[in-house]
């Protein structure tokens, strides 16, 4: 083997330094740099929320994130007896900042509500007539036969032209009938 002269020997130790150097800076940015590190909460982080509508006692409510609905009303104290339930969903999870609003069911008032509609004794079924108090089928009938055979009618006392139609079935059913 050649001895190499002191000028290779400086080269090929410049070399080595220079091979060992970049492989020391590589593996020094390798630990230094390191991939983000992602902390996850284990625990559920809470959220507001607001009911109102058909519960006993409405208001916010802090639940934790992922809640349903029906934990939410059981919160508020339940719901009220006039409560629609079937109008919202009660598996839905709750989210930061929702309003929650628990319809209420539509309360017929009787008072309010108008009767029944009069029957038109022009346009009446056999039917539709002997629905009313005190008109059986052959008093129906007998309508019937009194409207085909003299005309519509023009008031409501043309009822007493009809054979055992008196008064007082005429008064019991005067506000059911229209012309």
């Amino acid at each position: 083997m050649e001895q190499l002269t002191r000028e290779q020997q400086l080269i090929l130790i410049v070399l080595i330094g220079a091979v060992v150097i970049g492989v020391g800076v590589n593996l020094w940015r390798q630990n230094v740099v390191q991939k983000p590190v992602v902390i996850t909460s284990t625990q559920p982080r809470n959220v507001l929320v607001q009911i109102s509508g058909g519960v006993n006692k409405p208001g916010l409510y802090r639940v934790k994130a992922g809640d349903r609905v029906a934990e939410v009303i059981a919160l508020a104290g339940g719901v009220l007896p006039a409560a629609d339930l079937f109008k919202i969903n009660l598996a839905a999870p709750v989210k930061d900042g929702e309003e929650i609003i628990i319809p209420l069911k539509q309360l017929i008032s009787l008072s309010s509500s108008p009767g029944p509609k009069p029957i038109n004794l022009n346009t009446a079924s056999e039917h539709e007539l002997d629905k009313l108090p005190g008109i059986g089928p052959a008093t129906a009938r007998a309508i019937i036969c009194y409207r085909l055979a003299k005309g519509p009618f023009k008031k409501r006392e043309q009822l007493l032209e009809i054979k055992r139609f008196g008064k007082a079935r005429l008064k019991k059913i005067y506000e059911q009938i229209s012309i």
